[in-house]
């Protein structure tokens, strides 16, 4: 799981957790809409880039701006794409 928060003690702004079953790749994302949401499963990154900008709803808080979630969303999902095996 990737995640980005103010400290490391605290409550994510946004997490990322992806993993490879047998053909494709599950993301699940938290921080972007008003509740945890999982990405249509692809194997190609640019689609999950894609549908994830698409998805960004949270209007922004104190935390982070609608444009530095969609913006962090993409960075951690690249980050989670090079770690999963395979």
């Amino acid at each position: 799981m990737h995640r980005v928060a103010r400290t490391p003690a605290d409550v994510p702004i946004i997490a990322v957790a992806a993993w490879r079953s047998v053909d494709v790749v599950a993301i699940g994302v938290s921080g972007i809409a008003s509740r945890p949401i999982r990405l249509p499963d692809s194997d190609s990154l640019d689609a999950v880039l894609t549908a994830a900008e698409s998805a960004v709803t949270h209007p922004g808080d104190f935390l982070g701006s609608a444009e530095y979630r969609r913006e962090m969303v993409k960075v951690l999902l690249r980050r989670a794409f090079d770690d999963l095996p395979g």
